[in-house]
């Protein structure tokens, strides 16, 4: 069993191995982050912190695919107990103040928990969360450092502010002179005397790590009785299957290399991916159509066609048969032949490459340092002139690369090129051209050198 801990801003790594010595440390969490982890269901997750504005932020159904493999994940003082209050009644555990003031309805905008910070592991804050200055009113009112109506003025000062501009300094700015100046300066000393105490979202964290700390028996107590089962039907869209395509694959260094990119190189440079997407796609048909003993996949896929009337030679016109096969296949295959090769590029499957047995068969090496290498090129190209970056890349470019790898005739008509992308499980030429795109600049460079090699 591992707890893994997303913090930043709210609480340090040091201060979180302090509590969970055995913590694996994570940045604030993400979109992508927790499929990437890998995680197995004995696994503990606590999500203090996470990014959001400039970065996807972490996705509901992420962790609701969590929860369903049975993985506890607890959320406090942040975007962990923004993320509980609105999945408690789906089994994520939140704790703390802050969880309860959104949960009940006291607060509700994001950015009572929002602040600006600075990156690449010291995430020293900048602003006040408003949270914590609501804390922090509360706290002098109870000591009578001021009043009721002093805490309240203060408040709505602060709320007026932007969440990247709000702090104490930018409230005491606004404040009228007189009393209410006279109360700010009061309070300012309160939070230069006892800091830790007016920080609620610390507070909240440090209550998160000592509960997870805790016998799971003890964690779990409270955790609600709602299994994957009864959650709305249709959850798992196919939005969360890209997410786990996207976010599956293997680190080099410091940088991840999905496998849905490495998929792409395979599909558009590996010779033989054809052979293998054809047998791929005819078995997935057969086994979706078997009913009796089994028989070879073509035959089941022909009988298939046959059954829903259909076949190349016949039920087909001949303004559909032009759009799947190409002049030359129009004139030279067979009936049956033709058939295969329209059930084939007309399949729209989702390749699931979460699936050890389906990446073993349709990605059988890692592609991963290929794919590096390709990625830490456009980086180095683009940083010598933007105009030079890959989303420059023109079209046809990019196309004609395809005919090249692909062997196909000199002056390829868009027919030719959208059938070969077929072929290799794109929906067509456009697709592949931008599923080129990170790749064209290595194969470029590569060629150019060897021409240099050779001359």
């Amino acid at each position: 069993m591992a707890v893994h801990v997303f913090c930043g801003p709210t609480i340090g790594g040091k201060e979180v191995r302090e509590v969970i010595p055995s913590a694996h440390i994570h940045d604030p969490i993400k979109h992508g982050d927790l499929i990437r982890l890998d995680l197995s269901h004995s696994d503990q997750v606590v999500i203090i912190d996470g990014l959001y504005h400039n970065h996807p932020t972490i996705r509901h159904k992420e962790l609701l695919a969590a929860i369903e493999c049975g993985i506890m994940v607890v959320g406090a003082s942040s975007m962990g107990a923004l993320r509980a209050a609105e999945l408690h009644p789906f089994g994520m555990i939140g704790t703390g103040q802050i969880f309860e003031m959104y949960r009940d309805g006291i607060i509700e905008a994001d950015d009572e928990v929002a602040v600006v910070h600075t990156y690449e592991g010291e995430w020293r804050v900048l602003s006040d969360a408003l949270v914590n200055i609501r804390h922090t009113l509360a706290l002098a009112t109870s000591q009578e450092i001021c009043t009721p109506e002093e805490a309240e003025s203060l408040l709505q000062i602060a709320i007026a502010l932007p969440y990247a501009r709000r702090s104490w300094r930018a409230i005491t700015r606004q404040t009228p002179e007189g009393d209410l100046q006279a109360a700010a300066a009061r309070i300012q000393t309160l939070r230069e005397q006892e800091p830790h105490r007016c920080n609620l979202k610390r507070l909240d964290a440090l209550t998160a790590l000592q509960q997870v700390s805790k016998p799971a028996d003890r964690v779990t107590k409270d955790r609600p009785n709602t299994p994957a089962r009864t959650w709305p039907q249709g959850w798992q869209t196919a939005y969360l299957f890209q997410w786990r395509q996207d976010h599956t694959g293997t680190v080099i260094g410091e940088r991840f290399i999905s496998r849905a990119l490495q998929f792409d190189y395979e599909r558009l440079y590996a010779p033989d991916f054809p052979t293998r997407w054809r047998s791929y796609v005819l078995d997935v048909i057969a086994q979706q159509q078997r009913s009796g003993p089994e028989s070879e996949p073509e035959a089941t896929a022909l009988d298939y066609a046959r059954r829903q009337r259909i076949s190349a030679a016949g039920d087909l016109s001949g303004r559909q048969r032009a759009a799947w096969l190409t002049e030359q296949e129009l004139s030279s295959l067979a009936p049956d032949d033709a058939m295969l090769h329209i059930m084939v590029r007309s399949a729209r499957f989702a390749v699931d490459l979460t699936s050890d047995e389906v990446t073993r068969r349709l990605l059988p090496e890692d592609r991963s340092k290929e794919v590096l290498r390709c990625l830490e090129l456009n980086d180095a190209v683009a940083t010598t002139s933007y105009s030079k970056h890959i989303d420059h890349l023109k079209p046809h470019l990019l196309r004609d690369h395809l005919a090249q790898i692909w062997a196909l005739p000199q002056e390829a008509d868009e027919a030719t090129i959208t059938a070969a992308a077929r072929d290799r499980g794109f929906t067509s030429a456009s697709s592949a051209a931008e599923a080129a795109r990170p790749f064209f600049l290595n194969w470029y460079n590569a060629r150019r050198l060897a021409a240099k090699e050779s001359a």
